[in-house]
């Protein structure tokens, strides 16, 4: 009797407030003017993605300076026993809005999602008590697709935010499941579905199942793959570069040393370490059909004042993108090797380099392992040819594979470029076709009782 398990994804905030003309508890009323003095604060509210508590001057940090952040330290509130309520940027944003546990917040506590209109948020309340609010970046999750989570159907078309990755692939699974209990057919195998959140970030909730002790005979991991058959994918190396200058004025340019023009001989080099990890990976097993088998990109750049001022501190974010020939402290010692062999002396004093943001290593499955082999047999025996190759991502099945020691293998329904994208849609037909498929790899599996 064998067992399987579906697996399925679940799927700079800066607020302002002040106080308005209108007379609310602790104003007072000027007889001179006329006017109504609000004796209640403003209130500035700014948060940072990816920039830690102990990353600020008058938390005691030396390599990176925050004048403007230790200015409001000092003449404001330090909340020194404040805590994040979830891994993930949306996430958290939510339950600072709305005061809330993350779990409570149903798809508010979701990446490209809405915040029910149940759940009040602060600023809402700021406002119905007198204070005009307004906010700047991000308020609370990326995105400009105003209809994104009002699903429309065009002909054959499902639109709307996750239509493709991946809830179409939901919809397959559950449609498969009852199909089977209406047809009154009993699978002799377990069957499960996990359905997990954060998967887009960390992927902590298919790491959660792995260490509470899940096991299977396989796993089948539902994302979008045109139909393919994936039984590898490449890891991903997040990274931070602080490069510190000396500043000067405009008139003494050089008699300072700025930080942009060091930066730009890290990417430089960070081009040319992409280049040689592309040339390194052409003809890897499984992904020979990619291009450009390796990237390296700087994603975000964040330094200068003004533009007449030598600039001191640039602080670059970015990210690798490698093949499973390859692990995560080896790669972590390439960049740090890239910049180290910079001819430039003052970078060797005056560059950090850090790996606290996301390490999602690699997977591979062995060719001709009896689990691809028992899915491929089943899409040929519903007229499919699906091929056998490597995912340019990263995705859940590396939980279940190397932690969890279980052959762990990617299929799903069509579309995969449209992931992530605005006007994202899912083809109905598909949806329908996939749960065909579905259901015959539970049957062909996990066997039936006679």
């Amino acid at each position: 009797m064998r067992s399987i398990i579906f697996f399925n994804l679940f799927i700079c905030l800066l607020t302002l407030f002040g106080c308005s003309g209108k007379k609310q508890q602790n104003q007072e009323i000027s007889e001179d003017e006329g006017l109504v003095e609000d004796n209640r604060p403003n209130i500035l509210f700014a948060i940072a993605d990816d920039m830690s508590w102990l990353h600020a001057g008058f938390a005691g940090c030396e390599a990176i300076q925050t004048p403007n952040i230790d200015y409001l330290a000092r003449n404001g509130v330090w909340f020194n026993h404040a805590y994040c309520s979830a891994p993930s940027c949306s996430a958290s944003r939510a339950s600072i809005l709305t005061g809330r546990n993350g779990f409570e917040l149903r798809e508010g506590a979701c990446l490209w999602s809405i915040i029910p209109s149940e759940f009040k948020t602060y600023t809402e309340y700021l406002e119905e008590s007198g204070y005009t609010t307004g906010y700047t970046g991000k308020g609370w999750g990326p995105g400009d697709w105003e209809e994104a989570f009002e699903p429309q159907i065009e002909g054959d078309r499902l639109y709307g935010r996750g239509a493709t990755d991946d809830k179409a692939a939901i919809v397959s699974i559950f449609l498969a499941i009852k199909t089977l209990q209406r047809l009154g057919i009993r699978l002799s195998g377990d069957f499960e579905t996990h359905l997990t959140n954060e998967e887009e970030v960390g992927m902590a909730g298919a790491l959660a199942f792995v260490r509470e002790g899940f096991k299977a005979d396989g796993v089948l991991v539902l994302e979008p793959t045109d139909h393919n058959i994936y039984i590898a994918n490449r890891g991903c190396l997040q990274f931070k570069i602080h490069v510190e200058g000396k500043q000067a004025h405009l008139g003494q340019k050089r008699h300072g040393v700025s930080a942009i023009e060091k930066a730009a001989k890290i990417i430089d080099a960070l081009v040319r370490y992409e280049d040689r990890l592309i040339e390194e990976g052409r003809g890897y097993p499984l992904f020979e059909e990619f291009e450009y088998p390796g990237q390296v990109n700087v994603g975000i750049i964040r330094g200068g004042d003004f533009f007449s001022i030598v600039p001191d501190s640039v602080t670059m974010d970015g990210g690798i993108g490698f093949l499973p020939k390859k692990k995560m402290n080896e790669v972590e010692k390439e960049l740090l090797d890239v910049i180290a062999n910079i001819d430039d002396p003052w970078l060797r004093g005056h560059c950090q380099v850090y790996f606290n943001g996301l390490k999602n290593e690699p997977y591979q499955m062995p060719l001709n392992h009896p689990f691809t082999n028992a899915l491929k047999q089943t899409l040929h025996s519903l007229g499919r040819t699906p091929k056998i190759g490597g995912m340019m991502a990263t995705c859940d099945a590396r939980y279940y594979f190397n932690q969890g020691d279980m052959p762990s293998i990617v299929y799903g329904g069509t579309h995969q470029s449209l992931s992530h994208s605005k006007n994202e849609y899912a083809e109905i037909t598909d949806v329908l076709e996939t749960a065909v498929d579905y259901a015959a790899f539970l049957i062909d599996w996990c066997g039936i009782y006679a």
